[in-house]
C-alpha cells in the first residue's frame, strides 16, 4: 500500500483484499462477516474521500458488497424481510455511482456498471416475487424506491408496482370486492405514468403501458358496473321490502343504476356484467312494473350475452336461471297465441273445405293401398319430385307389409305440414296436409301392431 494513496484508496484497498476473500465454498455465516466488513470499509472511504473520483469508487463498491449481503442474508436466515435494507443501500450507492460517473469514465465503465446495476435489480425483483405475497412486495417496492435515483430503474420499479396494483385489483373483482378492485384500480394510474415517464425502453415499455391501462379502464368499468348493480339492488330491497306500498320512486332510481351498469361495461365491452344488469332490468319490469315487452327484450338480451360467452356457462348463475325462465315463459306463451290462432283460423278454413275434407273421411275407409292411390291421385304433393312416390301395384296381394310401411313413411314425408308453403300453395293446402298426415299416421300406427 503506498504512501501517496489517500485515506479513501487505503480504504477502499482493504475492502476490496476483503471482498475478494470470498471464495466458494465459505459457509455463509463467514461470507456474511466479509461483505459486512468490506462494506464498512468502503463506507469509511466514501466518508473519507476528498476528490469525485474517490467518492464514485467507494460508492460503487458499496454498492456491490450490499447487493452481496442482501444474497447471502436470504441464504442465511431465510428472512427476506432481512434482505431489503441491504438492497436499499445497493440501489442508494449505484444511483450515486451512475449519477456522478457517467460523466467522467469511459463507456465501457459506464456499460459494466448498468449491467451490475440491471443485474441487481433482477435479483431483487425475483426475491420479492419468490418472498412476497403482493401486498407485502408493494411494501418493500416503496422501501427500496426512496433510494433510487436512476431515472430507468424508477421506471422498472412502477411498472412492476402498477402490475402489482393491476393484479389485486383483478383478484378483487373476481372475488365480487368491487370496491376494493376500483381502489387497486385506481392505484395504477400514478405507477404507469411514472414508468413510461422513465423507463429506458421507451418504445416497449410505453406499448405495454398503453395496454395495461386499457386492461385497467376495462376493469374499472367492471367494477364500476358490479357498484351499480349492488347499489340498485339494494334499492330494490328497500322498495319492496320496507314498505307496504311499492315506491315507485325508488323502482325508477333502481332502474337508472341498472342502465348505468349496461353503459359502463358497454364502454369496454364486459359481457358478463351487462348481462347481469340487463337481466335485472327484465326482472324488475316483469315484476314490478308489468311491462312485458320491456321485460321480454330485456330478458333476451341476457341471455344472449350470456351464450356469447361461449365456452363459460352460466347455468349454475341465478340471474341466468332467472332470465332462462322468463324467457322460456314468454316463448311458450307466444307458441300458445299462435296455436290459438292458428286453430280458430283453421276452424274457418276447414268451413271452404267441407267437400274435400268429407271425400277424405270417406277415403279413409278404403285399403290401406286404395287410401294411398285415392290420397296421391286427388291431393298430389306440390313438389313435383314426390308426385311419383306411390303407384298402385297391378297385384296389391303381393305387397308385403313391410313395403306398405315404406310407402306410408314416404307419404308422411310428402304430405307433412310442416313442409307446406302457405305462401305459395295457401293456407288451405296446410290445412289440407295436417288432415291428410293424420290419417296417414293413424293408418301407419296400426300396421306397426301388426
Amino acid at each position: 500500500m503506498g504512501d501517496t494513496d489517500s485515506l479513501s484508496v487505503k480504504l477502499r484497498k482493504e475492502g476490496n483484499n476483503v471482498y475478494t476473500s470470498v471464495r466458494e465454498g465459505l459457509c455463509n455465516s463467514i461470507r456474511f462477516q466479509r461483505f459486512n466488513k468490506a462494506a464498512e470499509c468502503y463506507r469509511r472511504a466514501f466518508q473519507a474521500a476528498e476528490e469525485k473520483a474517490e467518492m464514485i469508487s467507494a460508492a460503487k463498491n458499496l454498492a456491490m458488497a450490499s447487493w452481496r449481503l442482501a444474497k447471502v442474508e436470504i441464504e442465511l436466515s431465510m428472512k427476506a424481510a432481512n434482505t431489503t435494507r441491504y438492497y436499499k443501500e445497493a440501489f442508494k450507492h449505484f444511483s450515486y455511482t451512475y449519477l456522478n460517473g457517467i460523466s467522467c469514465y469511459t463507456l465501457d465503465w459506464t456499460a459494466k456498471l448498468c449491467a451490475s446495476i440491471n443485474d441487481c435489480w433482477q435479483d431483487f425483483s425475483c426475491l420479492m416475487n419468490d418472498h412476497f405475497d403482493l401486498e407485502a412486495r408493494i411494501d418493500q417496492y416503496y422501501l427500496v424506491l426512496e433510494a433510487v435515483e436512476i431515472d430507468y430503474v424508477r421506471g422498472n420499479f412502477y411498472l412492476n408496482l402498477a402490475r402489482f396494483y393491476f393484479r389485486n385489483g383483478v383478484t378483487a373483482i373476481e372475488n365480487k370486492n368491487y370496491q376494493r378492485g376500483l381502489s387497486e384500480m385506481r392505484n395504477c394510474s400514478m405507477p404507469i405514468h411514472e414508468a413510461r415517464k422513465y423507463c429506458l425502453d421507451k418504445k416497449n415499455v410505453g406499448k405495454e403501458c398503453g395496454i395495461l391501462e386499457d386492461d385497467v379502464i376495462m376493469h374499472e368499468c367492471t367494477a364500476d358496473a358490479m357498484q351499480a348493480i349492488a347499489i340498485g339492488d339494494n334499492l330494490f330491497k328497500q322498495a319492496i321490502e320496507q314498505t307496504d306500498d311499492v315506491n315507485m320512486d325508488m323502482i325508477w332510481d333502481v332502474v337508472d343504476w341498472y342502465k348505468v351498469a349496461v353503459l359502463r361495461t358497454r364502454e369496454r365491452t364486459e359481457k358478463e356484467q351487462e348481462a347481469i344488469a340487463t337481466s335485472r332490468l327484465g326482472r324488475l319490469y316483469e315484476k314490478v312494473l308489468k311491462m312485458k315487452e320491456k321485460a321480454k327484450d330485456y330478458m333476451m338480451r341476457s341471455v344472449q350475452l350470456a351464450h356469447s360467452m361461449q365456452p363459460r356457462v352460466f347455468t349454475s348463475e341465478d340471474w341466468f336461471k332467472e332470465a332462462s325462465a322468463i324467457v322460456k315463459k314468454y316463448q311458450d306463451e307466444k307458441v300458445a297465441e299462435e296455436d290459438a290462432e292458428w286453430k280458430k283460423q283453421r276452424e274457418e278454413i276447414k268451413k271452404e273445405m267441407t267437400e274435400q275434407l268429407e271425400d277424405l273421411k270417406k277415403a279413409d275407409k278404403k285399403g290401406d293401398l286404395e287410401l294411398l292411390a285415392y290420397i296421391y291421385k286427388n291431393f298430389p304433393p306440390k313438389n313435383p319430385l314426390y308426385k311419383d312416390s306411390f303407384v298402385m301395384p297391378s297385384d296389391p296381394s303381393e305387397i308385403d307389409l313391410a313395403k306398405k310401411k315404406k310407402w306410408y313413411q314416404q307419404a308422411v314425408v310428402n304430405y307433412h305440414p310442416d313442409r307446406a308453403n302457405e305462401k305459395e300453395n295457401g293456407l288451405q293446402w296446410k290445412v289440407l296436409t295436417e288432415e291428410i298426415t293424420k290419417i296417414i299416421n293413424c293408418r301407419y300406427n296400426r300396421q306397426k301392431d301388426l
